[in-house]
Protein backbone atom coordinates (compact mmCIF):
# COMPACT_ATOMS: atom_id res chain seq x y z
CA UNK A 1 0.00 0.00 0.00
CA UNK A 2 1.30 3.57 -0.52
CA UNK A 3 0.37 6.11 0.75
CA UNK A 4 1.21 9.55 0.66
CA UNK A 5 0.66 11.75 3.84
CA UNK A 6 1.94 14.93 2.83
CA UNK A 7 3.10 16.66 -0.59
CA UNK A 8 6.07 17.82 -0.77
CA UNK A 9 6.03 18.54 -4.55
CA UNK A 10 5.84 22.14 -4.70
CA UNK A 11 9.25 24.25 -5.41
CA UNK A 12 10.16 25.11 -1.12
CA UNK A 13 13.10 24.43 0.41
CA UNK A 14 11.14 25.38 3.29
CA UNK A 15 10.17 22.12 4.03
CA UNK A 16 14.19 20.64 3.86
CA UNK A 17 14.77 22.88 6.83
CA UNK A 18 11.65 21.30 8.90
CA UNK A 19 13.19 18.06 8.37
CA UNK A 20 16.93 19.45 9.26
CA UNK A 21 15.31 20.94 12.50
CA UNK A 22 13.25 18.31 13.65
CA UNK A 23 16.00 15.35 12.36
CA UNK A 24 15.15 12.92 14.80
CA UNK A 25 18.03 10.92 14.43
CA UNK A 26 20.45 13.28 16.49
CA UNK A 27 22.47 11.45 18.14
CA UNK A 28 22.92 13.61 21.38
CA UNK A 29 20.25 11.12 23.18
CA UNK A 30 16.51 11.51 23.76
CA UNK A 31 15.80 14.17 26.44
CA UNK A 32 11.92 13.72 27.87
CA UNK A 33 11.24 17.77 29.23
CA UNK A 34 8.38 19.45 28.02
CA UNK A 35 9.68 23.00 29.31
CA UNK A 36 11.63 22.84 25.51
CA UNK A 37 9.46 24.22 23.30
CA UNK A 38 9.88 25.70 20.07
CA UNK A 39 12.62 26.78 18.88
CA UNK A 40 14.77 24.37 20.96
CA UNK A 41 18.28 25.21 18.88
CA UNK A 42 19.54 21.99 20.28
CA UNK A 43 22.99 21.37 19.76
CA UNK A 44 23.82 19.10 16.79
CA UNK A 45 26.78 16.18 17.34
CA UNK A 46 30.06 17.10 14.97
CA UNK A 47 29.39 16.99 11.19
CA UNK A 48 25.80 17.06 11.01
CA UNK A 49 24.56 19.07 7.85
CA UNK A 50 22.74 22.62 8.59
CA UNK A 51 22.14 25.17 6.22
CA UNK A 52 24.77 28.11 6.76
CA UNK A 53 23.15 30.62 4.02
CA UNK A 54 20.72 31.77 6.28
CA UNK A 55 20.57 32.92 10.29
CA UNK A 56 19.08 31.10 12.62
CA UNK A 57 16.13 33.13 12.97
CA UNK A 58 15.36 32.88 9.27
CA UNK A 59 15.26 28.90 9.16
CA UNK A 60 12.86 29.42 12.71
CA UNK A 61 11.11 31.59 10.74
CA UNK A 62 10.84 29.09 7.56
CA UNK A 63 9.90 26.21 9.59
CA UNK A 64 6.96 28.28 10.95
CA UNK A 65 5.80 29.09 7.73
CA UNK A 66 6.49 25.22 7.04
CA UNK A 67 3.95 24.36 9.74
CA UNK A 68 1.10 26.75 9.02
CA UNK A 69 1.20 25.55 5.79
CA UNK A 70 0.43 22.36 7.03
CA UNK A 71 -2.13 22.79 9.29
CA UNK A 72 -4.25 25.11 6.89
CA UNK A 73 -3.81 22.05 4.16
CA UNK A 74 -3.71 19.00 7.13
CA UNK A 75 -5.27 19.77 9.80
CA UNK A 76 -9.03 19.21 10.08
CA UNK A 77 -11.71 19.74 12.80
CA UNK A 78 -13.92 16.39 12.87
CA UNK A 79 -17.55 17.05 11.49
CA UNK A 80 -18.75 15.36 13.77
CA UNK A 81 -17.72 16.73 17.01
CA UNK A 82 -16.61 20.18 17.55
CA UNK A 83 -12.75 20.42 19.11
CA UNK A 84 -12.12 17.14 17.51
CA UNK A 85 -9.24 17.03 15.12
CA UNK A 86 -7.43 14.39 12.51
CA UNK A 87 -4.82 14.98 10.03
CA UNK A 88 -6.55 14.66 6.50
CA UNK A 89 -4.27 12.78 4.01
CA UNK A 90 -5.94 12.15 1.20
CA UNK A 91 -9.42 13.84 -0.48
CA UNK A 92 -11.56 10.43 -0.32
CA UNK A 93 -12.03 6.88 1.30
CA UNK A 94 -10.49 7.12 4.91
CA UNK A 95 -10.07 10.44 6.55
CA UNK A 96 -6.82 9.83 8.16
CA UNK A 97 -4.50 6.63 9.01
CA UNK A 98 -2.61 6.10 12.24
CA UNK A 99 0.57 7.24 10.60
CA UNK A 100 -0.48 10.57 9.86
CA UNK A 101 -2.38 11.15 13.37
CA UNK A 102 0.37 9.84 14.91
CA UNK A 103 3.12 12.37 12.43
CA UNK A 104 0.83 15.55 13.47
CA UNK A 105 0.45 14.94 17.00
CA UNK A 106 4.48 15.04 17.87
CA UNK A 107 4.29 17.89 14.79
CA UNK A 108 1.92 19.54 17.42
CA UNK A 109 4.20 18.74 20.36
CA UNK A 110 7.54 20.32 19.06
CA UNK A 111 5.50 23.66 17.80
CA UNK A 112 3.99 24.39 21.24
CA UNK A 113 6.48 26.99 21.53
CA UNK A 114 5.48 28.92 18.41
CA UNK A 115 1.54 28.18 18.32
CA UNK A 116 -0.63 28.94 21.54
CA UNK A 117 -3.34 26.30 20.23
CA UNK A 118 -1.04 23.36 19.57
CA UNK A 119 -1.90 22.37 22.93
CA UNK A 120 -5.76 22.34 21.67
CA UNK A 121 -4.87 20.38 18.60
CA UNK A 122 -3.16 18.01 20.08
CA UNK A 123 -5.81 17.25 22.98
CA UNK A 124 -8.15 17.30 20.14
CA UNK A 125 -6.23 14.52 18.28
CA UNK A 126 -5.93 12.78 21.33
CA UNK A 127 -9.99 12.66 21.95
CA UNK A 128 -10.52 12.01 18.09
CA UNK A 129 -8.35 9.20 18.88
CA UNK A 130 -9.95 7.86 21.95
CA UNK A 131 -13.48 7.66 20.11
CA UNK A 132 -12.25 6.05 17.02
CA UNK A 133 -11.03 3.37 19.12
CA UNK A 134 -14.12 3.23 21.02
CA UNK A 135 -16.19 3.47 17.65
CA UNK A 136 -13.57 0.46 16.28
CA UNK A 137 -14.25 -1.70 19.41
CA UNK A 138 -18.43 -1.20 19.38
CA UNK A 139 -17.94 -2.09 15.74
Amino acid sequence: MNTTCININENNTSFFYFLIIFNPFRSEGIVFNDKKPFPQHAAYTKGTIKPNHKTQAQLDADVIFVYQRWKKNYLTEDIGEKGQYYIKYQQSGAVTCSEAHGYGMVTLAYMAGADSKARDYFDGMFHFLKLTQVMAIQN
